[in-house]
């Protein structure tokens, strides 16, 4: 491996150092305290989802395979609609790549707020009616 022929252009210096502070940061938090976080946040997107017919949960429900990444299945409406509409609202959801699911996947990590959940979850349910 050779530092001078791996790359081109000028390193984004900033961007290095600020990925080992985060770094840091989540190693002063603790990766079980982060792990712990995660799920409680998806325990929480998980019941108020529960809350909206349209929506089919995907991901195991078992906590030892669950993590903070939950799929729903919608039952109504494209996937692809879903996404466009919460994107002008902004908030991030990502597509399931497998078309014959009509599916969209969320992220639960330590950064999310349950406000946030509970505005997407919302915001889901009126779309969805």
């Amino acid at each position: 491996y050779n530092v001078y022929t791996a790359s081109s252009g000028t390193r984004d210096l900033p961007h290095v150092l600020g990925h080992g502070d985060a770094i840091d940061f989540h190693n002063a938090i603790g990766t079980d305290r982060v792990e712990a976080r995660c799920r409680e946040l998806n325990a929480h997107l998980r019941k108020r989802f529960a809350e909206i017919p349209s929506l089919r949960l995907l991901t195991p429900s078992q906590h030892e395979l669950s993590s903070g990444i939950a799929s729903y299945s919608l039952t109504k409406g494209k996937n692809t609609d879903l996404y466009k509409r919460l994107h002008d609202e902004d908030v991030v959801v990502k597509l399931v790549p497998k078309a014959d699911l009509n599916a969209i996947r969320l992220s639960t990590h330590i950064y999310v707020t349950e406000e946030e959940i509970d505005r997407t979850a919302d915001l889901i349910k009126k779309m969805l009616a």
